[in-house]
């Protein structure tokens, strides 16, 4: 036999000395193991896929659940349609001395017929954007928010507003009332 140096030996005469019978056990052992690992990598490869499959099913859910509540928090996009000029009511749906609030491309106007002379203004304040209404016994507008008061053509009379109100042009065509930008 060979000299053992440092923990080192012959392994050609060790495998020499091997009887077929130890051959068998060692292959026998090395198959079984290699059959082990194979599983472990077909077991390996079941679990990934199901963790993507879980994990599919699971964003699908979440975006099923998210998807209702994002559209109830943001509020859906206006379509605006600008108009240039458009009809709002009849002359006897504001009787003489007497306002009425109409809506002209999404805001708010105050129609007004004092001595039979029709004028339409803003009806938001400058102020703290109230809405204003007319004062008959007074023939004024006025904001019931600060007690601001505005002629008849917004001009500003009284009150912590910065500005009059805006004007828009107003016609009678046919016994209609036409609203159209100043």
């Amino acid at each position: 036999m060979a000299q053992i140096v440092r923990g080192e030996y012959d392994r050609s005469k060790r495998l020499e000395v091997l009887t077929e019978a130890d051959q068998e056990r060692r292959n026998a052992i090395e198959a079984t193991q290699s059959a082990i690992a194979n599983q472990t990598e077909i077991a390996d490869n079941r679990r990934d896929f199901l963790t993507i499959v879980v994990s599919f099913f699971g964003g699908l859910l979440t975006l099923a659940t998210l998807y209702p509540v994002v559209r109830f928090i943001l509020p859906p996009p206006k379509q605006k349609k600008e108009e240039s000029s458009l009809v709002v009511g009849k002359t006897s749906d504001v009787p003489p001395n007497s306002g009425k609030i109409v809506v002209f491309n999404g805001q708010k106007l105050l129609v007004t017929n004092v001595g039979g002379e029709y004028k339409a203004i803003s009806a938001v304040c400058t102020h703290l954007q109230c809405i204003v209404q007319w004062k008959k016994d007074e023939q004024l507008v006025w904001c019931a928010c600060h007690n601001a008061k505005y002629s008849t053509d917004g001009e500003k009379i009284s009150g912590p507003q910065p500005s009059g109100l805006g004007k828009f042009n107003i016609k009678v065509q046919d016994d209609n009332l036409v609203i159209s930008k100043a």
